[in-house]
């Protein structure tokens, strides 16, 4: 007979030439989890060694410091409020030079030490919170603003505030 001839496809899921079995690869562990086992919790000699290249008076290690300098206003979201309030940095350095900073860069990197910059703490995002301890590098001292060029372009350190900036700018305005 000249029946209609139905003409039957594969499945989508079939296997065979046009769909060949591709083993599903190994989900890949999370940055956090890869971070985990390269990171490291702050020992008696790392303080030591801190005070090698700052004086005391410019590492914290107080609790209400730490605490207070381990934040910013991440509370203001309920999310960031409760994921962030539990973190806390081990210390807290306070460079006043660019070779301190990179020194204590290095220092935190050679030893495996989780290091946080924090500039003035006015965010609002958790940007300066630990989120894995170790070692937050507070940069307020460095606030210099060394120039500003005439397209408006400033050059200034780290912690050096929006509000200071304008108020050169002003200034150079009316001279």
């Amino acid at each position: 007979g000249h029946g209609a001839v139905a003409e039957i496809a594969p499945a989508p899921h079939a296997i065979g030439p046009l769909n060949p079995v591709t083993p599903t690869p190994e989900p890949r562990p999370s940055l956090h989890r890869r971070l985990q086992g390269l990171l490291r919790r702050m020992t008696t000699a790392d303080f030591n060694a801190l005070a090698q290249i700052l004086p005391p008076e410019r590492i914290v290690t107080t609790p209400e410091r730490l605490e207070t300098l381990s934040r910013d206003f991440y509370w203001y979201s309920p999310v960031l409020k409760r994921e962030l309030s539990d973190k806390l940095a081990e210390a807290v350095v306070q460079p006043a030079t660019r070779a301190e900073v990179t020194a204590l860069a290095a220092f935190a990197h050679q030893r495996r030490i989780p290091l946080t910059l924090r500039g003035a703490g006015t965010g609002n995002y958790g940007q300066c919170i630990p989120t894995r301890g170790g070692i937050v590098m507070d940069l307020a001292a460095l606030d210099t603003i060394h120039s500003i060029s005439t397209d408006g372009v400033a050059t200034c350190d780290p912690a050096a505030r929006l509000g200071a900036i304008e108020r050169v700018e002003i200034g150079r305005a009316h001279v």
